[in-house]
């Protein structure tokens, strides 16, 4: 789990340096939701979350890390004033934290989410709903159902 914890962090840093010198639109933010709280790095059309699930008291699961990326196929569809839709396609990956039972899935998942853009759309408030697919060892539809709302601020560029 270590080994796993450093690797994101470096994922993380990499992206942000990456941003930052080659002046990509980049947005950072929070949510709240399914896995319980998280962290987003977006850049252009791609999301980069990790959330931590502190629910595994109250269902069959123990608390687990989640680990999520996706591509934004639509994204600020605008629909009506600050209102904006996305749709996205993407995969993820849960990971029991320490004394946790059961092993790692992965999965791929479907984003379709509400945005609301606000100053310039520097802040942006949304809800996402994303349907599920386990595809490691038995394919399971609808499994792990994740949710969330919250927000983004786009970072400045050059």
């Amino acid at each position: 789990m270590k080994l796993q914890k450093c690797l994101l962090l470096i994922l993380i840093f990499g992206i942000i340096t990456a941003a930052s010198v080659f002046s990509i639109d980049m947005r950072i933010g929070g949510s709240f939701g399914n896995p319980t709280l998280g962290v987003i790095f977006r850049v252009n059309r791609f999301d980069f979350r990790m959330g931590y699930d502190f629910t595994g008291w109250l269902t069959e699961y123990k608390d687990f890390l989640c680990i999520s990326t996706d591509f934004r196929i639509i994204d600020q569809l605008h629909l009506v004033g600050p209102l904006h839709f996305y749709l996205g396609v993407g995969g993820y990956l849960l990971l029991p934290v320490e004394g946790g039972e059961g092993g790692n899935i992965f999965g791929v998942r479907a984003p379709v989410g509400l945005q609301l853009l606000f100053a310039e759309k520097k802040v942006e408030i949304f809800a996402e709903m994303t349907p599920t697919v386990d595809i490691a060892g038995d394919v399971e539809a609808f499994q792990h159902w994740q949710g969330w709302v919250g927000f983004t601020i786009k970072l400045p560029t050059k």
